[in-house]
């Protein structure tokens, strides 16, 4: 009712601004007397049910009103993101190229560890680490995995980004920096952990942290059915979860003596194991990446099947390097046969 006396107050000012006062007065005395008869009649006849459904008409409409600005607002932000997320020809042509440094200077970095050290068991299990990231990053620059940004890609530069931020953290506790291989480790860890965050999140830096968290999301599902206490779903995923086993009792056997023993504190000591955990993070990575594929039916394709001989050669490897007692070593052996097996038998249901 408001609203209609506000129509009348600006008919009636607009009528006397032209001149037309006398047709006004008229007008508005038998719409006035009109309205006052509506009004009371309005009174009478609305009951407060119906008060009521009108008020939540009133609601619902604008409630509709603001999840439709708000799913405006989503899908221009989505596709922002997705605009980012398009790499150009020249774009996918550089992160391939910067994806195949990476990996030459991981081939550095094993190369001069064995002419550092010479061609030693204990050389074969130090080089464990770069050779998987070495592979890795090397898979990671086929520029059609690049467009197609497969889930098994994001995995693998997500097992980048853990694997360098540990190498970094070993230099940090490293109190000498003179040695050209550990300039060299250095050097490959900065650069693989921000080539590897651009290939997990394409967004960056544009997107910024909400654009990895957003990935984060997106791949959970995967992660979670191809971790440790996912349920196997068939025989190969059975030789993961024996490999995932054996690696969380190898880092456990690094993180407890520096938790107990605070002569194990030392920095050189700090740096070790933190290698060695360096190198079971990027191995356990692996596994995940694996057993995902092995979930989805793709383990025969040929990047697996290399990536499952390399993870073996770790296993094996890990064995020469360090003492083991004979039921330690029959665990490595187990889960280093288990991968080449994986290698040799698996078959994809996909191509």
């Amino acid at each position: 009712m408001n609203s209609r006396r506000l129509i009348l107050v600006i008919l009636a000012f607009s009528n006397y601004c032209n001149g037309f006062s006398t047709v006004s007065d008229s007008f508005l005395s038998r719409v006035s007397s009109t309205t006052m008869i509506n009004h009371s009649n309005l009174k009478q006849q609305t009951s407060p049910a119906l008060r009521a459904r009108n008020r939540d008409r009133y609601r619902d409409t604008s409630f509709a009103q603001t999840l439709q600005r708000s799913s405006n607002t989503h899908t221009s932000i989505s596709s922002h993101t997705n605009s980012h997320n398009h790499l150009s020809k020249k774009e996918e042509h550089i992160l391939s190229l910067s994806y195949k440094v990476s990996s030459m200077t991981y081939v550095t970095q094993i190369i001069m560890a064995f002419l550092k050290s010479g061609f030693k068991p204990i050389s074969a299990n130090s080089i464990g680490s770069p050779v998987l990231a070495a592979y890795l990053t090397w898979n990671l620059s086929n520029k059609e995995n690049i467009r197609e940004q497969d889930v098994s890609s994001k995995i693998m530069n997500g097992v980048l980004i853990i694997y360098s931020s540990l190498c970094l953290s070993v230099t940090a506790i490293i109190p000498k920096f003179n040695d050209r291989l550990i300039q060299l480790y250095c050097i490959t860890a900065l650069s693989t952990f921000i080539l590897s965050a651009k290939g997990y999140s394409r967004g960056l830096p544009h997107t910024g942290i909400k654009g990895i968290i957003q990935e984060t999301k997106a791949l959970m599902p995967r992660i979670r059915n191809a971790n440790f206490y996912a349920r196997p779903r068939n025989v190969s995923t059975v030789f993961y979860l024996i490999c995932m086993a054996t690696v969380i009792l190898l880092k456990m056997e690094q993180i407890i003596p520096i938790l107990l023993d605070p002569a194990m504190r030392s920095p050189m000591i700090l740096a070790f194991k933190m290698s060695n955990l360096a190198k079971l993070s990027v191995l356990g990575g692996s596994l995940v990446t694996l057993r995902d594929a092995a979930n989805e039916g793709l383990l025969g394709q040929t990047r697996f099947r290399i990536l499952n001989i390399f993870a073996s050669y770790v296993f094996g490897a890990y064995t020469l390097g360090t003492s083991v007692s004979t039921m330690k070593l029959a665990i490595l052996m187990i889960s280093a046969l288990s991968c080449l097996g994986n290698s040799i038998f698996a078959s994809s249901n996909k191509k």
